[in-house]
């Protein structure tokens, strides 16, 4: 790093040969282009910085890493700005979800009462719930109900379950792919 900010203050060209982590690093940044520190205290200009590149969250001022609709708009660009940031609330996550289904990736649902919210928008968002919830056989039930192919990610016993697997391939043929090599053999599925 004292490497770094030692060349680009000769000049301020070299940045662009630092690593991808140096140049993510909000204080070095500012020692290149001091000029910008008040464009990141400033939540309009950050909102425009987010919606091209999401990750570029990490320059702003540390008050803005707390506004909720400044994340969003950062995560709707790309999701993974959520490792950063403290957790969100749920119904930022659920609203978040109903733009882009793999940010659940980023959220850690534990609560049956968000898997069943979450299910509501895709039965595909049972790919991001943690495994207890993918044995959950009446969450399982609804997911491929209205994804026959959230099959792939119910937890082994219920793809072998007679009910979700008919289930599963009444609202998808296709979903007979993920059901267990027994049912799958099976001529009445």
């Amino acid at each position: 790093k004292m490497l770094v900010t030692a060349a680009v203050k000769n000049d301020p060209a070299a940045f662009q040969w630092a690593s991808q982590e140096l140049r993510a690093d909000r204080d070095l940044w500012l020692q290149v282009c001091p000029t910008r520190l008040e464009h990141w205290k400033n939540r309009g200009e950050v909102q425009k910085e987010v919606q091209n590149e999401g990750t570029v969250l990490s320059m702003a001022d540390p008050l803005l890493l707390k506004d909720e609709e400044v994340i969003f708009e950062a995560a709707v660009q790309n999701p993974r700005v959520l490792e950063r940031v403290d957790p969100r609330s749920e119904d930022f996550l659920l609203r978040l979800a109903r733009q882009d289904l793999t940010a659940l990736r980023y959220a850690d649902i534990q609560s049956r009462e968000v898997a069943e919210k979450a299910l509501e928008i895709s039965g595909l968002a049972l790919e991001f719930l943690p495994e207890e919830l993918k044995a959950d056989k009446e969450l399982v039930l609804e997911a491929v109900g209205r994804a026959g192919m959230a099959l792939a990610f119910a937890a082994p016993e219920l793809r072998n379950d007679r009910e979700v697997v008919l289930r599963a391939v009444a609202q998808n043929r296709s979903a007979l792919l993920y059901a267990s090599p027994e049912l799958r053999r099976d001529k009445a599925v």
